[in-house]
């Protein structure tokens, strides 16, 4: 392994220590320190994103999934995290948009392990959040084949 490799993997052995220690902000740093090393990086960056996550600090944790995204449209984890960050500040909207790009945009077998979410928000419908976008959500549900209730977490 090249030195570099060597001093980056470290760097991010330290962060993911510090995360276990839930010590998010020295993690961040350490994560920063790399990114800007490596500003393309979609594993840096949503590791920035996750302990941003941690902190319930949604809004930027949704700039950096973000990023992540436009570096690998199919990081599944980041996607999750984008669409649960952003319904979390009441962006429904985005959110729906967020999960009909992945949905649209991935494989079966990562479609299959999304569709919880599309349940979920299928069996809420009547969820005043959520009904203005009833017809989105039904629509989507119908083009996956999804019911309401249907996904289980295990």
């Amino acid at each position: 392994m090249k030195y570099k490799e060597t001093i980056l993997k470290e760097e991010v052995n330290k962060a993911l220590a510090l995360q276990r220690r839930k010590k998010y902000k020295e993690a961040i740093a350490v994560l920063k320190e790399l990114d800007k090393k490596l500003p393309n990086s979609p594993v840096i960056n949503g590791l920035i994103a996750n302990m941003y996550y941690f902190e319930d600090k949604y809004r930027f944790a949704i700039k950096y999934y973000k990023k992540t995204l436009s570096l690998n449209p199919k990081a599944e984890v980041a996607s999750s995290a984008l669409f649960h960050c952003l319904n979390s500040i009441n962006k429904a909207d985005e959110a729906l948009a967020e999960l009909k790009r992945f949905l649209s945009n991935t494989n079966e077998l990562k479609k299959n392990n999304y569709k919880w979410i599309l349940s979920d928000l299928l069996a809420d419908i009547n969820n005043p959040l959520l009904i203005k976008h009833k017809v989105i959500i039904t629509n989507l549900a119908k083009k996956f084949n999804v019911k309401a209730g249907e996904y289980q977490e295990t």
